[in-house]
């Protein structure tokens, strides 16, 4: 191997902390230490280690492959080349990944088939859908709970506590409490209307705050006699609180907030102390709602045991049940790999570090990530994590390295950055720039006067155009996808040539749009402005000469059509006649054959994402059909947002040419 690295043979391979910020160059150092430590190995043992690699995507899993097997090829090792594709011996995928293997080789520890799938939200939810409606069905007594929710409620309400229960020892808040609750707050407004009273004798010759005492004074004792519907009426019946000036109080502040806080028209004081109905009310939902998710649970778990559908949720409960409950065979499995390699650590939640660290355990590790770029806390991943696992890694005396220098962003944006984050937490270190080549080309800022910041782009466009800048090498960012199809509209009315390279939606992508047009002729063949969007569609030959000439009668478009004997006419007739006796599946069908619609896909887009998109509609499609409520006009308008101009270049369409134009995005 090609490394400039001396290893001793004399040392442990030291693990490693990594912490690398954005464009430090992580994947870098990862794939270098790889190399470092399978050279290692081989020279201690004479054979390849066998190591695991884990990161947060699939994608960024791909990345790690793909670098290392290019890295192999630079250093023309054929055999490691052979070695990294070979799983079983260098394992890489997502933390789930590495869960799925351990639980498919210790499924029967667990009473888990071993055909393990991991099924996504929409099967899972029609499983506890069903399994939900089944426990209704035989137990009547749960329809009490539908007088307090809606039955899809319950469904979500179930699901939650399911995926929870696992992992914590889940109580509702009952009676008792609720009683214990209430009368601490009775316990501490008595002590405070104690306190607000000893101020009476001081205002009980005031004009308004005397009468407001008094008032105070009644609900007080009414309430400390327990005389609740006495105390309700006088509270419901009370006067407005008096003006309190804080420049001249006519006493102390704080008493004063004691009363706003209990008697203004703000507090909620009242409504705050759960009546006996409302406990008893609540007790008895609550104790049969408890009992329903126990069920539920229960029942679902020994499902999924049995036919191994499970949740990413479940990949890490089962996990961590395995590692709590059987660690002699975790630590079995772990013995079977050399080396660990954990990337991202920033994303990983406490539930996965709890697990990673019964797998690890004291065996040689490389962890890399970057706290500033913990963005999954809506999946519970916590930075705090990182941060631990930094001072344990101190601790344990790991080598820490700090990759600080920023490769892949201007100079001057990191001085900015650095002293934006600067005064944030210890999270947020300051990185250094990259040194500057000679030949870098600096940024320039040019400030237009005008109030219409379009004009004002136009102008600068053409400015440059004029001193000799092509229209391609020119490239404008914008914040909002709104603002890009706003200014294409502009530049083109101003002969500015563009191109808008923006991800489309499902709803915007060119074949889509297509599909929907021929759907929405078939449904009413006299919206004109469809029509028109049809019919410049590459599917249909005629030109926009013909189609400038029929539009000049007051006449519909389809009426000139058909009058006009247009062979394209003709073709739409047979659609609508086709649509009108065998239905919509089977006029879509025809015009997908006859056009060669899905044939020309691939020569359009090789990557095969077009025909996928072609496919998926027609699923859909289908799905929706088998309603009995299915409207075609009701479906189209309901899934597809279609804008004035389909045929615009604001959408996504296949580009066979680049052209010189400037890009937008």
């Amino acid at each position: 191997m090609s490394s400039p690295t001396l290893i001793d043979l004399n040392k442990p391979f030291s693990s490693r902390f990594i912490r690398a910020g954005a464009g430090a160059g992580k994947t870098s150092t990862l794939i270098k230490t790889f190399f470092e430590f399978v050279e290692y190995h081989k020279l201690q043992n004479d054979k390849l280690p066998k190591i695991i690699i884990t990161t947060f995507t699939r994608k960024a899993t791909q990345e790690v492959k793909e670098r290392l097997l290019h890295h192999a090829m630079n250093i023309a090792r054929q055999d490691l080349f052979q070695y990294i594709t070979k799983k079983s011996l260098v394992h890489i995928s997502t933390i789930h990944g590495v869960l799925s293997l351990i639980l498919s080789k210790n499924h029967d520890l667990l009473g888990l088939s071993s055909d393990i799938k991991v099924c996504d939200s929409k099967f899972l939810y029609k499983m506890y859908y069903r399994e939900l409606k089944s426990i209704f069905k035989a137990h009547a007594e749960y329809f009490d709970l539908l007088e307090q929710y809606n039955f899809k409620d319950l469904v979500t309400l179930a699901t939650k506590y399911h995926e929870n229960a696992s992992e914590h020892d889940i109580q509702y808040v009952g009676k008792d409490i609720l009683i214990n609750m209430r009368a601490q707050k009775i316990e501490m407004a008595l002590s405070n209307f104690d306190e607000i009273l000893k101020l009476k004798p001081l205002v009980e010759d005031h004009k308004t705050w005397g009468p407001y005492f008094t008032f105070i004074e009644s609900f007080a004792h009414a309430f400390k006699t327990e005389n609740f519907p006495l105390a309700f009426e006088l509270y419901n019946n009370k006067s407005s609180k008096p003006r309190f000036s804080q420049d001249r109080p006519l006493f102390d502040v704080e008493v004063h907030d004691l009363i706003a806080h209990y008697f203004s028209s703000e507090s909620d004081f009242m409504e705050s102390l759960d009546s006996d109905e409302f406990i008893a009310t609540h007790e008895m939902v609550n104790s049969l709602f408890d009992k329903l998710v126990r069920k539920f649970h229960d029942r679902i778990s020994l499902k999924k045991k049995q036919s191994g559908q499970i949740s990413i949720s479940d990949l890490e409960t089962l996990s961590l049940k395995l590692i709590t409950d059987f660690p002699t065979e975790v630590q079995s499995f772990s013995n079977q790999y050399d080396y660990f390699m954990v990337d991202e650590y920033q994303d990983t939640s406490p539930l996965q570090v709890k697990i990673l660290n019964a797998l690890i355990n004291t065996k040689s590790q490389f962890t890399v990530g970057d706290p500033q770029q913990s963005i999954y806390l809506f999946r519970g991943a916590r930075s705090e994590v990182f941060l631990e696992k930094e001072a344990l890694s101190q601790k344990n005396n790991h080598d820490l390295i700090h990759l600080v220098t920023n490769y892949r962003s201007d100079h001057k944006l990191m001085h900015n950055l650095n002293d934006i984050t600067g005064p944030f937490s210890k999270q947020f270190l300051p990185m250094l720039p990259k040194e500057i080549s000679d030949h870098e080309n600096d940024v320039q800022a040019y400030y237009v006067k005008t109030e219409d910041e379009y004009t004002g782009l136009v102008n600068h466009i053409a400015m440059l155009h004029k001193k000799g800048v092509a229209f391609g090498d020119m490239c404008i960012l914008f914040n909002k996808n709104n603002d890009i199809f706003d200014f294409t509209k502009f530049a083109l009315k101003n002969n500015i040539p563009v191109q808008s390279l923006i991800a489309a939606g499902f709803d915007r992508k060119r074949e889509i749009i297509d599909l929907v047009s021929f759907l929405k002729f078939l449904v009413n063949p006299y919206d004109n402005l469809n029509l028109h969007i049809l019919m410049r569609s590459p599917w249909f030959n005629i030109t926009d000469e013909e189609i400038f000439t029929l539009r000049q009668s007051n006449k519909s478009f389809w009426t000139q059509l058909k009058q006009s004997h247009h062979a394209d006419g003709k073709i739409l007739s047979h659609y609508l006649q086709c649509y009108q006796q065998k239905g919509v599946l089977a006029a879509l069908e025809k015009f997908i054959l006859d056009s060669g619609f899905l044939v020309n896909s691939y020569l359009l887009d090789p990557t095969g994402k077009r025909e996928a998109n072609i496919y998926k509609f027609i699923s859909n499609l289908k799905e929706n059909i088998r309603s009995e409520q299915f409207i075609l006009n009701d479906f189209l308008s309901s899934q597809f947002l279609l804008q004035e101009d389909l045929s615009s270049n604001l959408n996504e369409s296949v580009a066979l040419f680049s052209g010189n134009r400037v890009s937008i995005m």
